[in-house]
């Protein structure tokens, strides 16, 4: 169970951001489109 969570708590986050990025006023949300939560994801597979 813990492990499924690990899996799922970083695709909950970035949906949440991208929540946020629609509702927020335009400049920050410039500044949140050059954070990428996909490309920040951990996968534990790219440390073999």
């Amino acid at each position: 169970q813990i492990a499924r969570a690990a899996e799922v708590l970083p695709l909950t986050l970035c949906e949440k951001l991208d929540n946020i990025k629609d509702e927020v006023e335009k400049p920050l949300r410039e500044r949140l489109e050059e954070f990428d939560c996909a490309a920040q994801a951990y996968k534990p597979e790219d440390d073999l």
